[in-house]
């Protein structure tokens, strides 16, 4: 019974319209940055820089990193972009966000 479902044309017809309807939904990162950005510029929030991850970052990676401050639009594309493959926490927004590295001394 499920092979002859499988076999059949409108089945795949079907499974194809699916799959491009959700593949069409994938978020555009990119518009979600902009529009964001544009949200935020009215605002004039402390929430939405982040202080309290920016801090904690920032010291924690004071010998690796040159931290650059996040908001709320950065973290949205940063785990927009992730979509799960990593986790989201300050070693992967640095890398992420390509910051420079803090120079060592040898």
């Amino acid at each position: 019974m499920i092979s002859d479902t499988i076999k059949s044309s409108s089945f795949w017809i079907h499974f194809l319209l699916c799959y491009f309807f959700v593949k069409g939904l994938s978020p555009d990162c990119q518009e979600i940055e902009k529009h964001c950005s544009q949200c935020l510029l009215k605002l004039n929030d402390s929430y939405n820089k982040l202080e309290v991850v920016n801090n904690g970052c920032k010291q924690k990676f004071q010998d690796v990193y040159i931290w650059e401050d996040q908001d709320l639009c950065d973290m949205l594309v940063i785990a927009c972009e992730l979509n799960g493959i990593r986790k989201k926490d300050c070693l992967t927004m640095a890398e992420f966000t390509q910051m420079r590295r803090a120079k060592s001394e040898l």
